[in-house]
């Protein structure tokens, strides 16, 4: 080029395109407009997705809105759950937690991104880059359900053609340890349990036993709780 910059990508073949970052790309036409999509970093899968990307505009599956960032899309989101919760369809808590993972992990690294251009390679390098962050399995996995809720919200809305995080390999996916089932306390061993405990706790501890409240449920109680009318 003229001023000495690298292009921005360089042409392989018809409608494939390496991209600076060693991913291709892959073009078809419409209506006289070109459609960009992600095309891996492998050649065959590159033009793959060119095939997919042909078949979907001969359909008329073009996303309505293909230059939209993922923060965009996000914060439509975002707005939505908010007035799910305000109507009490969603708790508050999940929301929360998705917008940790919006702002802690997503936003940062793919926020930037026009959404209808993410694929399955930009997963997996999500991927990795938690696990270099030092996040754990279940973290990342929660990130993910996350992503997977916004992208859904746009596949609705016909943003996106598909959700690339369907498309991970089972062993690309983070598997979270399992948790081990609790032990039912038998009969026998329930009252061994309450003859042991202090007279001043043994309240408490009864209550958790027949009521199954959680710790932080149990300790939050108030007599406005109580339906004594019910007892």
């Amino acid at each position: 080029m003229a001023d000495g910059k690298k292009p921005r990508r360089t042409r392989v073949e018809r409608g494939i395109y390496r991209q600076r970052n060693g991913n291709f790309a892959v073009c078809a036409r419409r209506a006289g407009r070109l459609h960009f999509r992600t095309g891996g970093t492998d050649l065959i899968a590159a033009r793959r997705a060119r095939e997919e990307l042909i078949a979907a505009l001969e359909a008329g599956r073009v996303p309505a809105s293909p230059r939209l960032r993922l923060d965009t899309v996000a914060a439509h989101w975002s707005k939505r759950f908010e007035a799910m919760v305000a109507a009490d369809e969603r708790h508050p808590c999940t929301y929360e937690a998705h917008r940790f993972h919006l702002d802690h992990d997503l936003l940062p690294r793919l926020g930037s991104r026009r959404v209808a251009s993410l694929g399955v390679e930009d997963i997996a390098g999500l991927i990795t880059e938690l696990r270099a962050a030092g996040r754990s399995a279940k973290t990342t996995a929660n990130a993910l359900g996350t992503l997977q809720s916004v992208l859904r919200f746009a596949r609705r809305r016909g943003w996106i053609l598909a959700d690339p995080i369907e498309l991970l390999e089972p062993e690309e996916r983070p598997r979270p340890p399992r948790r081990s089932r609790g032990r039912v306390l038998g009969q026998a061993e329930i009252e061994r349990l309450l003859a042991a405990c202090p007279q001043r706790g043994r309240l408490l501890v009864e209550t958790a036993l027949f009521s199954g409240l959680r710790i932080s449920e149990l300790l939050g109680l108030i007599w406005a709780d109580i339906d004594f009318q019910a007892v």
